[in-house]
């Protein structure tokens, strides 16, 4: 066996390793200064003889050399395994731990069972290399292996539970459990079973949860939970785990008021700390998975932390009508950011009880309320607000105008007419933002304006109007081709459908969607119709035509309301995710990633360990184009995917240049 210091080398006789490099590269190597270094690296991965560069992974001497050196054998790939390999039956115990740890970072998964080799080694630095390396390699054929690794000495065992963690086996669940009676122990099993996330280790988190009263306990099973509800995004599975069941019982109502304190606590510093799941994220998906009535309330009004907007909007979202009276409460709250949120999901609900609630708030004293009453109202179709929305156009906020203007846009064209022409009476000063509402929801009851505007000595105002003019011209087509859609030849009704689809405006929304939910033949047609309109409120329908539809009819509804990117829809699409069809899956996954959000972005990395390769594809293609951390993260993970081309495709998304 060889040494550090002699590791084989195809330096000529008489030559050391760290001559044969040439000394612009070695001095390169050494450099402190990141630019140039960088570039060394690249050039010795690319060029540099790994069994050279692995002598100077044994210098002890120059740890920035080392350090540089171990970069450029783990972004050398398949060039440098054999060397790596070789240098794992090395006496130098340290020299076989940095090897070790190498190979865990060229994500290649051919190291696996030298690697798994190397467990019973007598140095425990080496087999604790080994361990973070098989973790990094994800290796589930190494659980076995791992697994009994928990029986060996104190700290190997804590680098075994964080790399079952990490790998993500449901087979690891029953041993990790057995360890939680262990308290040196206790918080890194709760983490480990939490990113497993399977059934069976979120019975064992509830259990816990509700059985073990210390605080620190109570958080991190609380972490744990949310992040294995990701891996579970249909809830119909959660029924059948008893324990978990049992949390949402008048018998737990201990845990659920230790609940209420999280999502109550007002300490910002425990969001964004680097977890990848707060107390108060898991808090709220406990109480949206479990339907806890009675933490309704405390839900809405955790919306203070405005960090934690997407991911109550989607728990409210997903709850469903059950919290309106909580949201009714949230539009009253003293609090600017819990109001926003209701708004926001007081449309997103489509909550018509609740509107005189948001035509109050149109006269907020915070610009942001008023802004989302705006949106919210336009989104529940209320041309009853049309005329105190238009009130909202002289505002002094431009992100009120603008709310304005595209909520007009939006409300029945007969009632918008009317409160524009109403207001432009009494200030003549609005009525070039009214051409700019007209000219996307024009109506015949606009001409008379439009012909004054016409002999307005402003030319910017003539044009606007004489380009009103011409999409009413527009509007009278659209009137025209309507009867058309019940022609009894398909060809027709297609062909109608598609010209729908360039016009705009309430009327042809509702048009396109009556076309999709009643004509299979043209429904296709329609909803590429719908996503070329754009128009939001067209989600709510294309989502329940969604859940009523089944098989490959799905599809195209799900790309259009990806497209749309509602939050509304946002939970039935993660319910697809459960679905036994792998095509309907990888849809799924791609539509999240349209979405972006917290919660979309944390199941679409969930989705990376579906059992089917196209789907884990789809997950690499998706995350290589989002910006979070976690897409990275999970990128540089599926490099060494079971399926080659999944595993190849990841390596060639996390090489390419940002």
């Amino acid at each position: 066996m060889t040494s550090a210091k002699k590791s084989p080398s195809t330096a000529p006789a008489g030559e050391t390793a760290h001559d044969s490099l040439t000394s612009a590269l070695l001095a390169a190597l050494d450099a402190r200064e990141r630019p140039g270094r960088e570039q060394a690296i690249d050039r010795a991965a690319q060029a540099a003889d790994p069994d050279e560069l692995l002598v100077m992974v044994g210098d002890g001497d120059h740890s920035v050399r080392r350090n540089a050196a171990m970069e450029a054998l783990s972004r050398g790939g398949p060039r440098s395994i054999p060397a790596l390999l070789r240098a794992l039956r090395s006496d130098d115990a340290e020299l076989v731990m940095f090897a070790a740890n190498v190979l865990g970072r060229t994500r290649d998964p051919v190291a696996v069972p030298h690697l798994v080799g190397l467990l019973e080694h007598r140095d425990a630095n080496v087999a604790q290399a080994a361990i973070d390396a098989l973790a990094q390699l994800r290796a589930t054929v190494a659980v076995g292996s791992l697994v009994k690794a928990l029986d060996r000495d104190p700290w190997l065992r804590f680098a075994a539970v964080d790399a079952l963690g990490e790998i993500g086996d449901a087979q690891a669940v029953g041993p990790l459990v057995g360890l939680l009676e262990d308290e040196s122990i206790r918080l890194g099993v709760v983490e480990a079973l939490g990113k497993i996330g399977s059934p069976e280790a979120l019975g064992a988190l509830a259990r816990l949860l509700r059985e073990d009263q210390d605080s620190q306990t109570f958080a991190a099973c609380l972490r744990a939970i949310g992040r294995a509800l990701e891996a579970q995004p249909d809830e119909r599975i959660l029924r059948n785990i008893e324990a978990w069941v049992h949390l949402g019982s008048p018998a737990a109502v201990e845990v659920q008021a230790r609940v209420v304190q999280v999502l109550s606590g007002s300490d910002e510093d425990a969001y964004g700390s680097g977890r990848e799941m707060s107390e108060k994220e898991a808090g709220a998906q406990l109480v949206r998975a479990l339907r806890l009535r009675p933490l309704y309330a405390t839900l809405v009004l955790a919306g203070c932390d405005p960090a934690l907007r997407e991911v109550l909007q989607f728990c409210a979202v997903s709850i469903g009508g059950e919290i309106a009276p909580a949201l009714g409460e949230g539009l009253g709250c003293n609090n600017r950011n819990v109001r926003v949120l209701a708004c926001n999901c007081i449309g997103a609900l489509g909550l018509v009880e609740l509107v005189p609630g948001l035509v109050a708030s149109l006269g907020d004293g915070d610009e942001a309320i008023r802004a989302a009453a705006a949106s919210a109202l336009a989104r529940l179709r209320q041309g009853d607000s049309a005329r105190a929305i238009v009130k909202l156009l002289c505002d002094r906020s431009s992100m009120v105008r603008e709310a304005a203007l595209a909520a007009l846009t939006r409300l029945d064209a007969a009632a918008v007419s009317e409160a524009l022409v109403q207001e432009c009476a009494v200030r003549p000063a609005l009525r070039s933002q009214a051409l700019d509402v007209m000219r996307v929801n024009s109506h015949g009851s606009q001409l008379s304006f439009l012909r004054d505007c016409l002999s307005s000595s402003d030319a910017i105002l003539r044009a606007k109007a004489m380009a009103v003019i011409t999409t009413q011209l527009g509007s009278q087509v659209v009137d025209f081709l309507q009867p058309l859609l019940t022609s009894a030849d398909v060809e027709t009704r297609r062909s109608i459908v598609v010209a729908l689809g360039q016009h705009r405006g309430p009327a042809v929304v509702e048009m396109l969607l009556d076309q999709a939910e009643s004509d299979p033949q043209t429904r296709s047609e329609a909803i590429r119709a719908l996503i070329a309109v754009g128009d939001i409120a067209a989600a709510p329908r294309l989502t329940e035509l969604l859940e009523r539809e089944s098989g490959a009819a799905r599809l195209p509804i799900v790309e259009a309301l990806a497209h749309l990117a509602d939050p509304a829809s946002e939970p039935a699409i993660i319910r697809l995710l459960a679905d036994g069809d792998p095509a309907m899956r990888r849809t799924a996954v791609r539509a999240l990633g349209h979405f972006g959000s917290r919660v979309a972005v944390a199941q679409i990395v969930a989705a990376s360990r579906d059992a089917d390769a196209s789907v884990r594809l789809a997950v690499v293609e998706t995350l290589a184009v989002l910006a979070d951390p976690r897409a990275r993260d999970t990128l540089e993970r599926m490099c060494a995917d079971n399926d080659a081309a999944v595993a190849a495709t990841a390596r060639r998304r996390v090489s390419a240049p940002v």
